[in-house]
């Protein structure tokens, strides 16, 4: 006979009379328990090595499509990368890290060695003494050592300078005469802070002219009206020049040679 299961209707044991109608020791039907009703069951259920199918397990086979093998490499990656294959080719081509050479090679503490001050000395004579082209002489074409350092000596060396240079002696005697660049002025002198104050003084009747350049000739048109005073400054000091008054609202001031500064018409 077919075991029927039905739900529980609450956490009560099954009745024989539900699960034995007939009472002839054999099961007619089976009610579903209530999991508090079921005795002695284990308190835990540690799972037991086993293994399954790639079948068994839903999405695995399509996932496993994905991945790739150590002997094949897709093609956005096989020119950049080796296979185990490839590299294990390769490297069995190359010498390990540990490894020796034949009398073919010098070893680096014989090359250290040779290569010395002590060593390369020791090696050329015994060069010389086997080959003997290391001692040689030069011709005529060639200065020996000993000349070169004795042409070399400063006590050796005499200059003539011809009209074109200044000795050291007519140097140090020019520069002996003038004054140094930083220096300062007895009371002969006005300073420029000084005549600078002087014709802030004068008012609107002033007249600054500066050019551009220096030039020989000041053409100053200045629209006075009169014939001013006019004080040259030129480097900070008072400069002597001559002065042209053309008419009442101009003038000209001529140098030696090209000047740079500023006029002062009062």
């Amino acid at each position: 006979m077919p075991i029927v299961t039905t739900p529980p209707t609450s956490s009560t044991l099954m009745p024989r009379g539900i699960y034995d109608a007939d009472a002839n020791n054999i099961v007619d039907t089976v009610q579903s328990m209530h999991w508090n009703d079921i005795m002695s069951k284990p308190l835990a259920f540690p799972p037991l090595p086993h293994s399954h199918l790639i079948s068994d397990v839903t999405g695995l086979s399509t996932a496993l499509a994905t991945f790739i093998t150590t002997d094949e490499l897709p093609d956005e990656v096989s020119a950049i990368t080796y296979t185990k294959t490839e590299a294990d080719a390769l490297l069995a081509t190359k010498a390990g890290v540990i490894h020796f050479h034949d009398d073919r090679y010098y070893l680096k503490a014989y090359v250290d060695t040779v290569t010395s001050p002590s060593g390369i000395d020791s090696s050329l004579a015994v060069l010389s003494a086997e080959q003997g082209y290391l001692e040689h002489a030069h011709d005529e074409r060639y200065y020996d050592k000993a000349y070169i350092d004795d042409a070399l000596n400063q006590s050796n060396v005499n200059l003539v300078n011809d009209a074109r240079y200044y000795t050291k002696p007519e140097v140090d005697s020019a520069i002996a005469t003038r004054a140094p660049l930083v220096h300062t002025h007895n009371d002969l002198y006005y300073t420029k802070t000084q005549i600078d104050g002087f014709f802030a003084t004068m008012g609107d009747g002033l007249y600054v002219y500066t050019p551009g350049t220096a030039l020989a000739e000041w053409d100053i048109y200045h629209g006075l009206g009169r014939y001013p005073t006019v004080n040259i400054v030129v480097s900070g000091e008072l400069a002597l020049a001559k002065v042209i008054y053309p008419d009442a609202n101009s003038i000209t001031v001529r140098f030696s040679s090209p000047t740079t500064g500023n006029a002062y018409l009062t």
